[in-house]
């Protein structure tokens, strides 16, 4: 098995190691020249022969390759790494998908966000104000071309059906729908239809839905104080508050 040299590793200065156990045991081309130079000196002082070794493959082969290590040619294999990847783009995602362990996953997620708690809400802020910078959240909404007291939404749906059909001109409630249309999971909403006059300018949109999303109110929701903001501001800000001493 091919083990590769660990990046803190002092070898051959085994006693800077910062490790407690060794992680890395292969003989190099050097170790194999001093242990040959030691054989032949203790054989030579031992009996007056010079020491003769016989052929051994295994020898042979392992100070080869520990010679190859020292001098590896460097070759440039981006450009086949990418066509690899695009030829074979779908069985790599299958092996991925096959070898993913979601609980596994899950439980290492939990511990690391647990662990870097304020490092990933300081990444997190300071990533939005990059974006902020570089203007990634100013949208360029298309204006409807229409005076504000022409502009009309209406809802229509059969009794016996399961889809409603929203036609709006207001630019507000255009919007709005805009957005729940560009949701990630979003299944429920989408454009049908846009309308524009001669000119192309935009004048209106027809949205489909489920009808069960359409309701009714009996009553009109209260106007809260400032007071009453500033209370659950407070609330809030000691719950957030309770949960990061959790987290640390």
């Amino acid at each position: 098995m091919k083990v590769k040299k660990p990046p803190k590793c002092t070898h051959p200065d085994c006693f800077q190691c910062p490790y407690t156990d060794c992680r890395y045991d292969r003989l190099e081309a050097s170790d194999y020249t001093e242990s040959n130079n030691r054989d032949y000196f203790l054989y030579f002082d031992s009996t007056g022969r010079k020491l003769h070794k016989p052929v051994d493959k295994t020898y042979r082969n392992g100070r080869q390759a520990a010679y190859a290590r020292t001098k590896r040619k460097y070759y440039d294999r981006h450009d086949y790494n990418q066509r690899y990847y695009k030829e074979h783009a779908e069985e790599i995602k299958k092996r991925q998908r096959d070898a993913y362990d979601t609980e596994k996953n899950t439980i290492q997620s939990r511990k690391w966000r647990k662990k870097n708690a304020d490092r990933k809400r300081r990444y997190d802020h300071e990533r939005y104000l990059r974006r902020k910078a570089n203007g990634e959240f100013t949208r360029k909404k298309e204006e409807v071309m229409r005076p504000i007291n022409e502009q009309e939404t209406s809802i229509s749906y059969s009794r016996d059906g399961e889809t409603a059909t929203v036609y709006t001109s207001d630019s507000t409630v255009i919007t709005k729908l805009d957005k729940l249309v560009n949701r990630k999971r979003n299944t429920c909403w989408k454009v049908k239809e846009e309308h524009r006059d001669q000119e192309g300018n935009l004048v209106g949109k027809t949205y489909e839905t489920s009808k069960k999303l359409i309701s009714f109110r009996s009553e009109m929701q209260s106007q809260r104080s400032d007071e009453q903001k500033a209370a659950s501001a407070e609330r809030m800000r000691k719950m957030w508050e309770q949960k990061r001493n959790e987290n640390n």
